[in-house]
């Protein structure tokens, strides 16, 4: 269940191979001789709150997820756009501005309804984006706030602190140069490889 970090914009849609985080989870899968399937949910823009280039994470969940046959786990990479749109003018119509309370019981709606069907759901903490077009000293305390909670909260089966793995060590509210393609919100196929490789194999077992 993803954005557009997940369907990322810095891998062609035919490359070789295949450089998209959830394709080399899969590949790990394969290599240990897992039986695991990865399927990508992931939409360009998508918001857990409210509906951008698709519907809300909120509203596409039991279609999406839930609903797919054997479906055992769910990785959950969300929140940025929550963030980055909040507030912002469309038309000369501001967004509705979030809270990270709200942006909060949104993930907690999505763990509970997983729960429900006996599935697992693992969250991955927010990447960094300082420097992306739409950074705001706001958002980043929101995104401070929310991985916070991610990192201490029960709501959760595991959480994933992708946030570590392709933050610059220099200044951790910025993606790590050599992992991006230079927009400060997408990883390249070098961060992508990067945040597939530090997933622990062990949670699907």
């Amino acid at each position: 269940m993803a954005i557009s970090i997940t369907d990322n914009v810095g891998c062609a849609n035919d490359a070789m191979p295949r450089c998209r985080w959830g394709d080399v989870l899969g590949r790990r899968f394969a290599a240990a001789g897992m039986p695991h399937v990865v399927i990508t949910q992931a939409i360009s823009g998508n918001r857990i709150l409210a509906n951008g280039t698709g519907p809300s994470a909120l509203a596409r969940f039991d279609r999406d997820v839930l609903s797919v046959p054997g479906i055992s786990h769910v990785v959950l990479l969300e929140g940025i756009n929550d963030i980055g749109n909040s507030g912002r003018p469309v038309n000369g119509v501001a967004r509705p501005t979030i809270t990270a309370e709200a942006l909060i019981a949104g993930y907690r709606q999505l763990a509970i309804r997983a729960h429900e069907r006996g599935i697992k759901i693992y969250a991955m903490t927010i990447l960094p984006y300082e420097g992306a077009g739409y950074s705001t000293p706001v958002g980043e305390a929101i995104r401070v706030q929310v991985n916070n909670w991610i990192r201490t909260s029960k709501d959760f089966d595991a959480v994933i602190d992708m946030e570590k793995i392709v933050a610059d060590p220099a200044n951790p509210k910025r993606l790590a140069a050599n992992l991006q393609g230079g927009d400060n919100l997408h990883p390249d196929g070098r961060g992508e490889t990067a945040m597939a490789e530090a997933i622990d194999l062990r949670l699907f077992r």
